[in-house]
């Protein structure tokens, strides 16, 4: 159960001071007022509203934990009924095992049985209560409409004046929620315009160090294929004595130079995959951090959405309440 649209805008006009406005060349003065009234009306209602929902939560929980406990009572029922069904065949056991393993399977049936209808007896008693607290909610709204429909009757020029000042400021407010609507919105994309970017840089940085790493490799892998050949001809110098001293010397100097380049190239390469390995963890952790904003963005422009199409719903709704208000102050 809920109140109804008008009821509650109309109470919350109410509250809304009256503007200078003239009666006869006098200030109006503001009809007394049935908030007092209204409100313990409804006050009334929601409390019994709450409670109805709470004695449902607890009915729900009640079921699902007896539902279980029967599920659990009739398990050991079939258990016991299978020991017995199955003792026939087994002459390990007695017959007073045999007749008090099927007593339990009865009892534990039985214990099923009656659990099961205790608890749809308490679940009954439950949504009875439950039925009359609903009432009670219904009732109470009800007497706060008929509060109002009597105000309305007894102070209708005013409460026209009181619903034309209330449409203005929600035609206000409406405006308003429309910036902060476009203001979201633009929010909204701008965050998802500097996540894709973030996503893209990360995927180009991946690929770059892809890149880089076979690069490296392949001149590593080119430098040690050198290094290699080096130590070949000086280990043919030694056995063949093929080179001369000087040429053995160069090699050896080679093979020094391509050692030293092979440790640098790898420090390079180390320091490379770090920086990068660092710039990918630094990257993934904004891809989050974006994510997490995109998803804060899109909860706040759906309050916002929300709160837009209920402010142009009540607008209608006072609308129409104030032409129908002036439309009976005509007729009379």
């Amino acid at each position: 159960m809920k109140i109804t649209s008008p009821t509650l805008i109309f109470i919350y006009f109410l509250t809304t001071p009256l503007h200078a406005a003239s009666m006869g060349g006098g200030e109006m003065i503001p009809p007394p007022s049935p908030m007092a009234a209204m409100a313990s009306s409804l006050q009334r209602s929601r409390d019994a509203m709450v409670k109805a929902r709470l004695l449902d939560e607890q009915r729900k929980a009640a079921w699902i934990e007896a539902r279980e406990t029967i599920r659990q009572t009739r398990r050991q029922s079939e258990q016991f009924k299978q020991v017995g069904e199955t003792a026939w065949a087994d002459p390990s056991m007695s017959h007073e095992e045999l007749a008090q393993a099927l007593n339990k399977a009865e009892e534990s049936s039985k214990q099923a049985d009656a659990l099961e209808q205790q608890a749809q007896a308490w679940q009954r008693q439950q949504r009875s209560r439950i039925k009359k607290l609903l009432t009670e909610a219904e009732a109470a709204e009800n007497t706060a409409n008929i509060i109002q429909q009597s105000w309305i009757k007894s102070h209708g020029q005013q409460a026209i004046e009181v619903a034309r000042n209330h449409r203005q400021h929600l035609q206000h407010s409406t405006e308003v929620q429309a910036l902060q609507l476009q203001a979201a919105r633009n929010a909204l994309e701008q965050a998802n315009l500097d996540l894709q970017k973030a996503v893209t840089a990360l995927e180009q940085l991946k690929r770059a160090r892809q890149e880089r790493s076979e690069h490296m490799d392949q001149a590593l892998k080119e430098d040690q294929q050198q290094w290699m050949d080096e130590e070949q001809r000086a280990d043919g110098f030694m056995t063949s004595s093929t080179l001369s001293h000087e040429e053995l010397l160069d090699s050896l100097e080679r093979k020094q130079t391509l050692g030293e380049q092979m440790a640098a190239s790898s420090r390079k390469k180390s320091a490379t995959d770090t920086r990068m390995q660092t710039r990918e963890e630094e990257l993934t952790a904004k891809i989050a951090q974006l994510r997490k904003e995109v998803e804060l963005k899109t909860e706040t422009l759906k309050k916002i959405q929300d709160r837009s199409t209920a402010l142009i719903q009540q607008l209608q709704i006072q609308s129409q309440r104030a032409d129908a208000l002036a439309r009976l102050a005509a007729e009379k």
